[in-house]
């Protein structure tokens, strides 16, 4: 914990008061935490991408209301045709489904509204039907692309339920100011982050697939792996890392590695994609919430030992060019006997998109594609080589830098996944709207190019580096160590 930050109490947002209501000690770590911010900055985006569907000249959007307590912003207001003189508020979040959540914000934003003076009359929320296919990404059809479901409107006592609520949170959390986060009241629940904040560095949370195990080890007072009992109760992989944190040095299954390294037939291919998925599809054909490619990275190795060489294809925000990704990417893929990735399941469902739409000629690539996979992450998931610096993560970016030093992401613009969905869907969205890019899209398409570029050069080392262990055990006649 950074104990020179401490939280800053502004007006609260309906999700931060929520957060707060519920444990007080989660919304101060997270308030305290600059990087993090008090938003998400995908869920907005997405949030913004079907309103942008949804907004009709009767509607009045991203009404700002509340007060210096706690603010919300009202997705749409619109006359009701139902009431005379009223108003329907209409929530739009870009969803599949009514979640559980929704209910408890549509709470706070009545009591918000009313603050700054509106009356609802009722509610509706927008949600998004699964099935709906665009045919003009800039113009989609509202009345296909959602569904008006009917919510209950908040009634006046629940509304001064909820500000008597809203009054005592602030109350307590101005009581806080200044304290150390540890002083903040936790909800007691052991499945909270905020458990989590003052453990040690190995604690039992990072036990891989902790859930359960870690509570039961925290209401026996073992906080530490390397504090659990011999004798106590643990998976294969949990087991292994105990005694990984115990001796402070990787575990190498060198039977399994090698297996992995004799799969490997030469010339062989590095392979990732980035993608995005919206609420409102922004190509002509797709669906919401469909993963589509924007860019591809492929590292290749004629022979093993030869140097990587690379190929790249990225699809400017402002146009529509899947076929040509596709058709670089079947050019690129030709003549390789295996590719490898690190989860094949994005890599294939990606493949069967471009598949469907037209895009890769199924004789061509087809059932080749699938064939010639050669996955890394079930190798790093069954703990074949495990580090106790990975804290039970098997994910690249928790492995890569463990595995090599020749690439990383620490120097990179965008340097997560995450990052660059929402800064190409931002771009995307923008370029469907017909308006001025918000950055340079020279230089955001050098960033993920860059960034996409790293996993999969990343790959070609981590493979460099399995097969030095394959070849040490060859050479020495080792054994498979514990």
């Amino acid at each position: 914990m950074n104990s020179s930050h401490h939280p800053v109490i502004g007006p609260l947002s309906p999700r931060e008061f929520l957060s707060a209501r519920k444990c007080p000690r989660r919304w101060a770590i997270e308030a305290s935490e600059s990087r993090s911010g008090r938003g998400n900055p995908y869920e907005e985006l997405q949030r913004a991408v079907a309103c942008d569907a949804a907004e009709n000249p009767g509607r009045e959007r991203d009404v700002l209301v509340g007060d210096e307590r706690i603010q919300g912003v009202l997705d749409f207001l619109e006359p009701d045709d139902q009431a005379p003189a009223g108003t329907r508020l209409v929530l739009c979040r870009g969803s599949l489904r009514l979640k559980a959540r929704f209910r408890e914000e549509l709470r706070v934003l009545s009591l918000c509204a009313r603050i700054s003076g509106w009356r609802l009359s009722s509610v509706e929320v927008l949600l998004v039907d699964k099935e709906y296919r665009v045919a003009d990404p800039a113009h989609p059809d509202p009345t296909l692309l959602f569904r008006r479901v009917p919510l209950a409107v908040a009634s006046e006592a629940e509304l001064d339920e909820v500000e008597h609520e809203v009054a005592s949170v602030r109350s307590l959390l101005a009581g806080l100011s200044g304290a150390p986060l540890s002083e903040y009241p936790s909800c007691g629940s052991p499945n909270c982050s905020c458990q989590r904040h003052e453990l040690p560095e190995h604690h039992v949370f990072t036990l891989f697939l902790a859930s359960g195990t870690a509570e039961r080890f925290m209401e026996q007072g073992i906080h530490r792996i390397v504090d659990i009992p011999e004798d106590a109760k643990l998976g294969r992989r949990q087991r292994i890392q105990r005694e990984t944190l115990i001796q402070n040095e990787p575990y190498i299954d060198r039977g399994v590695i090698r297996d992995f390294v004799e799969r490997l037939q030469y010339p062989v291919g590095y392979l990732d994609f980035e993608a995005i998925a919206s609420p409102v599809p922004l190509y002509s054909g797709t669906t919401p919430w469909q993963y589509v490619p924007f860019l591809f990275s492929l590292h290749t190795e004629a022979e093993q030992g030869a140097p990587a060489q690379h190929t790249t294809f990225y699809c400017k925000p402002e146009l529509d060019e899947r076929a040509e990704l596709a058709s670089q990417l079947e050019a690129a893929l030709a003549g390789l006997n295996s590719i490898v990735v690190f989860d094949a399941s994005l890599e294939k469902r990606i493949m069967r998109s471009l598949l469907s739409a037209g895009f890769l000629d199924d004789e061509k690539l087809g059932d080749s594609f699938a064939e010639r996979i050669v996955d890394l992450l079930p190798l790093f998931r069954e703990f074949g080589w495990y580090s106790p610096e990975q804290r039970g993560s098997v994910s690249l970016k928790a492995i890569l830098p463990l595995m090599t030093s020749q690439v990383g992401y620490t120097s990179l613009e965008v340097a997560d996944g995450l990052s660059a969905g929402v800064e190409y869907l931002a771009a995307r969205r923008d370029s469907v709207r017909a308006l001025s890019a918000a950055s340079n899209r020279n230089q955001l398409g050098k960033s993920l190019v860059e960034y996409c570029s790293v996993d999969t050069l990343g790959l070609y080392y981590i493979v460099k580096r399995l097969q030095a262990i394959a070849a040490d055990a060859a050479s020495t006649g080792a054994a498979t160590p514990a």
